[in-house]
């Protein structure tokens, strides 16, 4: 069973991920309601094996909203299955903190995550003891394709 928390500021955020690694069954979805900028640090996300979590930063109106780590760590997967959708990240740093962590970044009908300043280590889609570093976002809009 999959259990969907919402989050609109960086203690909801802390929260959602505190549930998600003290859960010893099931699967969570963090829905963020609105851009965050970061007040504390994030707690590091540390799941049970076959414990996943999905963070997603769609408005629902076919935009996403921002997480803005305002020069903090951002996100830290020490272990489990994460995927983060459809989310800026900006002035943060998104990295996998040990071989038991995966980090899938993906995106819905808008496309993936909005990110600028990438250097990205160890492959493609899993971030697996790297990091991903995550530069200035000011607005993120797809270019379109010149035809």
């Amino acid at each position: 069973m999959t259990t969907t928390l919402t989050a609109s500021t960086t203690a909801q955020l802390n929260q959602g991920i505190a549930t998600a690694n003290a859960a010893i069954a099931g699967g969570f979805i963090i829905a963020l309601q609105g851009n965050i900028t970061e007040t504390t640090q994030l707690h590091a996300i540390d799941l049970q094996s076959g414990v996943p979590l999905t963070i997603d930063g769609s408005n629902g109106s076919g935009g996403i909203y921002t997480l803005n780590g305002a020069g903090s760590r951002g996100f830290v997967v020490d272990a489990g299955s994460v995927i983060i959708q459809n989310l800026g990240l900006s002035n943060a740093v998104l990295s996998g903190g040990s071989s038991a962590a995966t980090v899938t970044l993906a995106g819905g009908a808008r496309g993936a995550v909005a990110v600028a300043g990438v250097a990205r280590r160890r492959g493609g889609r899993g971030l697996r003891r790297g990091h991903l570093l995550v530069g200035l976002l000011r607005h993120h809009q797809p270019r379109p394709h010149p035809t």
